[in-house]
């Protein structure tokens, strides 16, 4: 049993860690120009500001580092080299209804905790990896994971080449296929 709790803290730690290091916070809400001919596919910002020139609605982000990356894999053996997480517009609209009618939460209350704790619930995260060989094992094993807890834990995948994207369940089918579009017709 006491297994079982420390396995499951540990994937729980996995999805939910989010780092609060305010000294090395990079959050971001400007547009970046992005030579939509040659972005560089282990670029984690040049990756985001190609998806905010192709008309993806997120808003702001944060790129980590190794010492604040809540996955502790940035840089590591078979880790990602590069981790933003990011807030989608549309993500953020529904959970302001929701917090303003179900529990009264300001408007600006929400935006701040949201800013607080970027991660993919609250839009997504981009993974770039050195191969494709290590984003396809960590689509897989997420996949896996989030497969067999389901529920809080489901979320939108998608790998193509290096680059593992990963989505807010909150976001439609409609919404998701989108970031899925753009993201093919980056790598290609």
């Amino acid at each position: 049993m006491l297994k079982r709790t420390v396995i499951l803290f540990l994937i729980i730690f996995t999805f939910t860690a989010c780092a609060n290091n305010q000294e090395n916070d990079k959050t971001t809400t400007t547009k970046t120009d992005v030579n939509l001919e040659k972005v560089d596919l282990k670029d984690v910002d040049a990756i985001a500001a190609y998806f905010k020139d192709k008309g993806l609605p997120i808003s702001d982000s944060r790129t980590y580092n190794e010492d604040d990356d809540p996955n502790e894999l940035l840089g590591r053996p078979g880790g990602y080299i590069g981790k933003m997480d990011f807030i989608d517009k549309n993500v953020e609209k529904k959970l302001i209804e929701t917090e303003k009618t179900e529990y009264n939460i300001p408007e600006d209350e929400t935006k701040a905790t949201m800013r607080e704790k970027f991660g993919v619930s609250n839009g997504g995260s981009i993974e770039v990896f050195a191969n494709q060989d290590d984003a396809k094992k960590r689509f897989e094993y997420v996949s896996q994971v989030a497969s067999e807890l389901g529920g809080m834990f489901t979320e939108y995948g998608y790998q193509e080449k290096n680059i593992y994207l990963r989505l807010s369940k909150s976001l439609t089918p409609t919404q998701a296929d989108e970031y899925e579009k753009v993201l093919k017709e980056l790598v290609n």
